[in-house]
């Protein structure tokens, strides 16, 4: 969703915050650097830490809810 970001035109941020349904207003003035979230796994992204914590809530979740 949302339009490709401008090759042409310096936007302030992270490139992807514009799309992102994620984005804060950290996003929309700092662009994040790349760092490794978990071994072998890099991301750009400030939230990124976030989703990694909520996969985890989730699978936790749906393991309770398949095996009880």
């Amino acid at each position: 969703p949302g339009m490709v970001p401008s090759l042409i035109e310096k936007i302030p941020g992270c490139l992807f915050a514009p799309r992102c349904s994620y984005a804060s207003e950290k996003c929309e003035v700092e662009s994040p650097q790349l760092a490794e979230h978990r071994k072998q796994h890099y991301a750009a992204c400030w939230e990124s830490g976030n989703f990694a914590h909520r996969l985890e809530h989730l699978r936790h979740d749906l393991c309770h809810c398949i095996w009880p």
